[in-house]
Formats: structure tokens, C-alpha cells, sequence
């Protein structure tokens, strides 16, 4: 598990680079017990995929993300290179995330491996 690494705080805001490598299609587990997620930069080298996320408690046991009309929540992002705004609502009972390239009933593996921005807002 890692724990947020902040690249930059500004004004209650963090900057959070998240790899997903290579041959791979989900993120490090990342630890948000101090802020609420509100957005997701995606960068140009982004293999086209929708995103997709698995929660947890406790860091330790991941359940795919669903709303309460069991829909899987994802975030459609079409082209690469840009700033997706998300509902902070959706991360209260979720202090560790792990974030997925395509939704879980098809991961795509991101080509060249991607760093993808998460934006927080401090509690």
C-alpha cells in the first residue's frame, strides 16, 4: 500500500501522481484518510479507456465501485489530456482507492504505462 504523496498543496488542493505501469491496468492502492477526491487529470500518453475504481476500509480488502442503483461507477474519458471533474461525495467511505484502466469486467492495460494526476481537496 502506498500512502498519498503530495506533489503540490495549494490552497486545500492535492496533487497526487498515480502510476499505472506498463502491461498493467490498476493503480497502488491510494491512501485518502485526510482528503476528498474531486478530480482526475489524464495525461496524453493515456491508452483509450474509460476509468473505473475498487474501494476499500480498510486498505486491505478491494470491492469494485458501485452506486446505490448498483450501476459500477465510471468515468468515461474518450480522448486524453484532461481534467475530469468527480463528485467528492462518492470517496467519503472510501479512504483507499485503487484506480482501474477500463471498468472490471474488461481492464485495458495501459500500453506505456500512464501517470495520471488525482486531485483532493483537504478535509
Amino acid at each position: 500500500m502506498i500512502s498519498v504523496t503530495y506533489t503540490s498543496i495549494n490552497n486545500k488542493l492535492i496533487n497526487t501522481p498515480i502510476n499505472i505501469g506498463a502491461g498493467q491496468s490498476i493503480s497502488d492502492v491510494i491512501a485518502q484518510n485526510v482528503s476528498f477526491v474531486t478530480g482526475l487529470i489524464v495525461p496524453s500518453g493515456w491508452t483509450t479507456a474509460d476509468i473505473s475504481f475498487s474501494c476499500s476500509v480498510d486498505g486491505t480488502n478491494f470491492y469494485d465501485l458501485y452506486d446505490a442503483n448498483n450501476y459500477e461507477v465510471i468515468v468515461s474519458v474518450g480522448s486524453a489530456n484532461k481534467f475530469i471533474m468527480l463528485n467528492p461525495n462518492i470517496w467519503i467511505h472510501a479512504p483507499y482507492l485503487k484506480i482501474r484502466s477500463g471498468i472490471s469486467s474488461a481492464p485495458v492495460n495501459q500500453v506505456s504505462g500512464s501517470i495520471l494526476t488525482l486531485i483532493s481537496r483537504i478535509l
